[in-house]
């Protein structure tokens, strides 16, 4: 049997930056600041309704974040509470939990 070769993909290190303070950093010179910096994307918690809270974009927010990040070649992650709170759903259709541990605790 001949050598066996492993090669590595080429990666490209990204760095996130977590935006947890809507009333803080839903401006565009978060952003510039965040590009000075090194980042090459941001991550945002997104809510359907509701007022702003601290840590969760409202949808809409969200939406304007993303075009004015992508406007200056940042990538965006959103996350969102999907599942949250949804206890007698995970109890009807437990393979949608996204947790690590049994259900139900």
């Amino acid at each position: 049997m001949g050598d066996l070769i492993m090669t590595q993909p080429d990666r490209k290190l990204r760095r996130v930056a977590c935006l947890q303070a809507p009333h803080l950093s839903f401006n565009p010179q978060t952003l510039d600041t965040l590009i000075d910096e090194g980042f090459t994307d941001i991550n945002l918690w997104i809510k359907e309704e509701g007022g702003q809270n601290y840590g969760h974009f409202l949808i809409d927010d969200a939406r304007q974040m993303t075009q004015m990040a992508h406007d200056r070649g940042l990538d965006v992650v959103l996350f969102s509470l999907y599942i949250k709170g949804q206890e007698p759903l995970v109890h009807r259709e437990p393979e949608r939990a996204m947790i690590g541990h049994p259900w139900p605790p």
